[in-house]
């Protein structure tokens, strides 16, 4: 519903990372409306017997808590893939939005006829939005299904270049296995759909982060926006992908503060958010949207992770060793190698100073990377760890791997911290051409 409805361009819809933080919560639907600073909240319950499906949903107003239009639907078994596209022009037409002929077919057209594609479609996506690395897996094996039982459904090839690009990002991947399958998918996805945004978007990720292709990778963000201006994983792409390694940080800030208006509660965008201010080298604010994130949701790990970089690259080491310690307790590491580490990092800084601290980090990711036999680890952070101490030979001889490994992050290489005293070198110069970012 998120999905079909986010297409239509008057009408600002919220995205799932926001609405699925009240699911399974005891929360009116005038309190979501409030905290998602919405006018209408959609709302419903689904009920299965042996026959079929029965679909209860009611438009609520937030202001005053009315209820502006309700109906029951009723589904047999092999039909339930007909949902979405009932409700979806019932609340368009409640809310008396005027479409254009194409948004009124697009908002029409039925993305399968095959109920078990349609089925194991919503399981990959479920599984995809856990954001885990064995949900990304099954979500794979799922998407794969779909594409296997309904050859022609155009968004399970979408989630599929969805699931490979997240895998990638989160070092599940190496670039060079997963990109590729993920070009494949939103390739054919947009020959079945030319007007999927999501498709659009995914591929415009590999032809940022793998191909380097910065102008095609322009083309496909504008599409991905222009065909579903409510996709905020579009603007956060664009944000990240393009306007930051272009160095346009001022248009990436005001990116991915219309995808956080679509998504307010999303952790990964908050995440990002503080992200984009750091790489554009306004610490204060990354620090306070780090803040403010933690507080959103002290339970999830990466934002301590991307917290500790930042409070690192202004020098606040002991902060910065506190929320990596949450982050790596928060992912399940072991609480007394956790501590272990915490106190030799607070050691090394207390008795030799920043250059101390780097040392130890270089020493620790050595050994992660050596131990890294079950996952991809990125050439890039062992660059920025041997930057760091200053060693640059060995800093430009990581680069260079991670360049031919296609690690998407490198093209951030103007922007994260750790790079800076190498900036100077013609061989960082090189570098950045061969990628193909501005000098």
């Amino acid at each position: 519903m998120i999905d079909k409805l986010s297409e239509i361009p008057t009408v600002r819809i919220m995205s799932r990372n926001s609405v699925f933080r009240f699911k399974g919560k005891e929360v009116d639907a005038q309190a979501a409306g409030r905290d998602l600073k919405v006018e209408e909240v959609l709302a419903g319950r689904i009920s299965r017997d042996s026959s079929g499906l029965t679909v209860n949903a009611e438009l609520i107003k937030v202001t005053d808590g009315s209820r502006i239009w309700g109906r029951q639907f009723r589904y047999s078994s092999s039909d339930v893939s007909r949902i979405q596209d009932d409700l979806a022009t019932s609340v368009a037409d409640k809310l008396q939005l005027r479409l254009k002929g194409s948004q009124e077919a697009r908002l029409a057209r039925h993305v399968t006829d095959n109920s078990e594609a349609y089925q194991l479609y919503l399981q990959a996506r479920y599984h995809l939005n856990q954001r885990t690395g064995p949900g990304i897996r099954k979500s794979i094996e799922l998407f794969q299904q779909v594409t296997e039982t309904d050859p022609n459904f155009a968004l399970a090839y979408a989630g599929l270049a969805d699931a490979y690009n997240l895998g990638t990002a989160l070092g599940m991947f190496a670039p060079r296995e997963s990109s590729p399958e993920a070009k494949a998918a939103a390739t054919k996805a947009l020959v079945l759909d030319p007007q999927s945004g999501e498709a659009h978007a995914a591929l415009a990720l590999v032809k940022s982060h793998y191909d380097y292709d910065f102008p095609g990778a322009q083309s496909e963000f504008l599409k991905a926006i222009k065909f579903n201006p409510n996709y905020a994983n579009a603007r956060l792409f664009y944000a990240g992908g393009y306007l930051t390694p272009m160095g346009r940080h001022t248009e990436a800030i005001a990116e991915m503060k219309k995808a956080l208006q679509l998504d307010p509660l999303s952790l990964p965008l908050n995440n990002l958010m503080g992200n984009t201010y750091m790489w554009a080298g306004d610490y204060n604010k990354a620090v306070q949207q780090f803040r403010s994130t933690v507080e959103l949701d002290p339970t999830f790990a990466m934002t301590h992770f991307f917290f500790s970089t930042c409070l690192e690259a202004i020098g606040r080491y002991e902060e910065a060793i506190a929320e990596r310690q949450k982050g790596e307790l928060l992912a399940g590491a072991s609480p007394e190698e956790v501590e272990a580490e915490a106190r030799e990092f607070r050691n090394v800084v207390q008795t030799g100073g920043p250059r101390k601290y780097w040392q130890k980090n270089l020493e620790l990711t050595l050994k992660g990377y050596a131990q890294a036999e079950t996952h991809y680890f990125s050439a890039l952070d062992v660059a920025v760890a041997f930057a760091r101490v200053g060693n640059k030979d060995k800093a430009f001889e990581w680069l260079e791997k991670s360049y031919v490994d296609r690690d998407g992050n490198i093209t951030l290489i103007k922007s994260l911290p750790g790079f800076e005293n190498l900036r100077n070198d013609p061989r960082f110069a090189n570098l950045v051409r061969r990628i193909g970012l501005p000098q």
